[in-house]
């Protein structure tokens, strides 16, 4: 039908005085040429763009007032566009499929079949009053030593942005730049020996608060397995194989055993690991055997290099060992921690040499 038609139509209709009937009538067409087009347009109300004339049939004019007023633009849903917004998501949920099945078949493969090392650090706490010394050591002793390699677990750098915790901050002697610049030094002297990258509560906060990450861009040319908050990965030697669940902070703790989360954290997380490494609670290094369906697991609490007033104010027990330990594998499927660096790198040279 035509706009012209139409809108004659919508003003015969509006007049108030003619029914259907006589309109029918006045125009010579059925009901379908007639009422069913005007009907589908807003149910009486008057379409977009569409203002009542004259009555075509008495000359009349409508009641003006009895009319809503026109709004022409933009409304709720306008420049929505619905199909390229649904397209978006799904290429949004295939990504996050995708990545999740890559972290659900992560290795690291040692090449040969001597036993080697794996060094895990943790709570270097840069920047405030930690063991540098020992930290140094332990980088330099894991970049000497043949077949040694290691992983991060998170709160490398105290990084105190937070606003309540920004008091620590002012207290110390090395300000935020000194903290990332001796981090990216520690980087430099192991980067060929990291394998594996947490992170910990304190590097998140910039990832909270800024929404960047410059731990994630400052080892981007480096071949590591890495994420915010949990990494699964498998260590394969020869035949030998297994599989390392790794997180700074795990759910649930006791007084009564250090590695309680990690432990409960088997059969409540997202895998059936069979080491599986925390931090974050700055008690000391110790790994503790537990059996699970007849199997022996291991869990392994990582302590800190830390020895700040920040521990003295939550009235916490000063920390026993470092912020390293570090576990040799054998081809034959043994495996043997150590609480101290420099005795693992020793047994490791034993058993190769």
């Amino acid at each position: 039908m035509a706009d012209r038609t139409l809108q004659s139509i919508i003003a015969a209709k509006h007049c108030g005085d003619h029914t259907w009937a006589a309109i029918y009538e006045f125009f010579g067409n059925t009901e379908g040429k007639i009422r069913i087009p005007y009907v589908r347009r807003d149910r009486g109300q008057y379409p977009d763009g569409y203002m009542p004339g004259l009555c075509p049939i008495c000359d009349k004019a409508p009641p003006m007032q009895d009319l809503e007023p026109a709004v022409i633009g933009l409304g709720p849903g306008g420049g929505i566009d619905e199909d390229g917004l649904w397209d978006r998501a799904y290429r949004v949920q295939d990504q996050h499929e995708h990545v999740e099945a890559q972290r659900r078949e992560q290795y690291v493969c040692i090449p040969g079949e001597k036993a080697f090392g794996w060094a895990w650090l943790s709570d270097l706490h840069l920047g405030g009053a930690t063991n540098y010394r020992q930290i140094r050591q332990d980088a330099e002793l894991i970049q000497a030593t043949p077949r040694l390699w290691c992983a991060l677990n998170g709160d490398a750098l105290n990084n105190w942005i937070v606003s309540k915790l920004q008091f620590l901050q002012r207290g110390q002697s090395l300000s935020f730049d000194d903290e990332w610049q001796l981090f990216l030094s520690f980087l430099r002297i192991i980067r060929s020996k990291l394998k594996v990258i947490a992170l910990g509560n304190h590097e998140l906060w910039t990832l909270v608060l800024a929404g960047v990450n410059p731990i994630r861009d400052a080892v981007s040319d480096l071949a590591v397995l890495f994420d915010e908050h949990e990494v699964t990965y498998r260590l394969n030697l020869d035949e030998a194989s297994w599989l390392v669940k790794q997180r700074h902070q795990w759910r649930g703790s006791s007084v009564f055993n250090p590695t309680h989360g990690i432990e409960v954290g088997w059969q409540r997380g997202s895998c059936e690991f069979d080491i599986g490494v925390g931090s974050h609670t700055h008690t000391g290094t110790v790994c503790r055997p537990f059996f699970r369906h007849g199997e022996r697991k291991y869990a392994i609490l990582i302590g800190t290099y830390d020895a700040g007033r920040y521990g003295r104010q939550l009235g916490l027990a000063k920390t026993v060992g470092t912020g390293c330990g570090a576990m040799i594998f054998q081809s034959n499927g043994q495996i043997t921690f150590f609480e101290d660096l420099p005795t693992a790198a020793e047994f490791l040279r034993f058993l190769n040499d």
